[in-house]
């Protein structure tokens, strides 16, 4: 389990960047399409959609992140007053709930990319199913993520210790 948390920690701290590259694409793109909108006084035709599309990967895949540091809905702060024996049962419970909700991302986020992939935008004449495609993505990642931390829980509970999350930059949270 120790080489398979190395290798999501790996791959969370890929996304991380990846995930902050396409935020910061967006609001050079932004700044472009209000740039050349208000001073050149003709608007970027693919301006708009590509933002969409980046914000669709940047969300999913940052929803996926956020899982990954149980940073999800906010819950931590109840948890945090709930005995650790029972908080155990809680995310082991979440973590269920949220694998079977990820397996039907990737099923059926697939299928409707696939769906799509005929059909383009009008702008950038990219194929539909492009966007679609972190639906799936973000299913795959959540259930990787959950295989990890229900690992985390058995270990946890195996051991009767708790470690402290780390955030994807390796600091204590």
């Amino acid at each position: 389990m120790r080489i398979y948390k190395k290798i999501m920690d790996h791959l969370a701290r890929i996304l991380f960047i990846v995930t902050a590259a396409m935020i910061c694409a967006m609001v050079l793109i932004i700044t472009w399409q209000v740039f050349s909108r208000f001073v050149l006084n003709k608007t970027p035709r693919w301006s708009e959609e590509s933002t969409i599309v980046l914000m669709l990967y940047s969300g999913f895949l940052g929803a996926a992140l956020a899982y990954r540091e149980r940073l999800h809905i906010g819950i931590k702060f109840f948890l945090l007053k709930i005995k650790q024996k029972t908080r155990s049962r809680i995310y082991f419970f979440i973590d269920i709930l949220i694998g079977l909700f990820s397996l039907f991302m990737l099923i059926w986020g697939t299928g409707f990319a696939w769906m799509m992939r005929s059909q383009t935008l009008p702008a950038t004449k990219i194929p539909v199913g492009i966007s679609y495609l972190p639906i799936p993505l973000a299913g795959l990642m959540l259930i990787l993520f959950v295989i990890e931390k229900i690992g985390d829980d058995f270990a946890e509970h195996k051991t009767g210790t708790k470690d402290l999350p780390l955030n994807i930059t390796g600091m204590e949270v």
